[in-house]
């Protein structure tokens, strides 16, 4: 398989790449169930925004939005080449759905899910409404998400004096030498672009640490102001950074998790994280003093 990272582009109806994004739907979502394009079936499509994912030259994912009423987008034809699956990539087709949506102004995303996809949709912070239905023969389910009136961001150097307040106004935030205005300015330029905020009304409500070593990704210090949770905020900035870690190839993505926080176990479960009962954390320091 391929090593290059992943890239999501917006493509033109009617293009190669457009055409290209057809040929994985037929492949993925038409042809396993033994059926063809309707002739109906692209109606709408020169009005709508089509999306794809690419690892390196190839072509390894799609997703479509159509315009609906006013301020709601629908997502249509989802799909992932078979071997690219479980890899991030429909992760960061909905996150770059997400950011189609805000700047078109919309406050909405729904789809018409397939039952095997709705675990999917829910880590992602989809709700699911409604009764089961039928469509293409097989049980779909109505899948809804609200999009926040909040600007997500890069946490840059600028920010660290307002997210450290955040931090340290938050209990169970653990800082140490680490945390120190230096050695968070070296971590982003290491971590360029990674790391993000929330901001609501110009002020900074949210933050979390991204990072990665080349093969594993690292969030820190995950923290939304008690007056803003509840709504999704956390969820936001965690798939943001999953998906910018997808997008350079990085797999998996490990935190550290205090062994008495069972409030933030049950939230990292939610979204998909899973304790490693198997692993133990191991650490010393970098500064050896003489001595047996």
């Amino acid at each position: 398989m391929s090593g290059d990272p992943l890239r999501i582009e917006e493509v033109a109806y009617g293009s190669a790449a457009w055409r290209a994004a057809v040929d994985l739907r037929e492949a993925v979502l038409r042809r396993p169930l033994g059926r063809t394009w309707e002739p109906t079936a692209f109606d709408g499509e020169p009005q709508s925004w089509h999306l794809v994912a690419w690892a390196g030259d190839l072509l390894v994912g799609c997703l479509v939005l159509r315009p609906r009423e006013a301020g709601r987008l629908q997502m249509r034809q989802v799909a992932v080449a078979p071997e690219w699956q479980r890899r991030g990539v429909g992760r960061a087709l909905l996150a770059a759905a997400e950011q189609v949506a805000r700047r078109e102004g919309c406050r909405e995303l729904t789809a018409h899910a397939r039952a095997t996809a709705l675990p999917f949709y829910e880590r992602a912070g989809y709700t699911v409404e409604g009764a089961e239905f039928s469509e293409i023969g097989l049980p779909h389910r109505l899948v809804r998400r609200r999009l926040l009136p909040t600007a997500l961001r890069e946490l840059t150097v600028a920010d660290l004096p307002a997210v450290l307040e955040l931090w340290r106004g938050t209990p169970g935030v653990g800082l140490n030498e680490s945390d120190e205005p230096a050695a968070l300015a070296a971590f982003l330029e290491r971590n360029a672009g990674l790391s993000r905020v929330a901001e609501r009304d110009g002020e900074l409500v949210g933050a979390v640490l991204c990072g990665h070593d080349g093969r594993r990704g690292y969030l820190h210090h995950l923290t939304v102001a008690a007056a803003h949770r509840g709504q999704g905020l956390g969820r936001a900035l965690v798939e943001a950074c999953l998906a910018d870690l997808a997008a350079r190839g990085i797999p998996k993505c490990n935190l550290f998790l205090y062994a008495d926080n069972a409030a933030g176990a049950a939230f990292w479960q939610a979204l998909g994280f899973n304790r490693r009962a198997d692993l133990h954390l191991l650490q010393t320091s970098t500064s050896r003093t003489s001595g047996p």
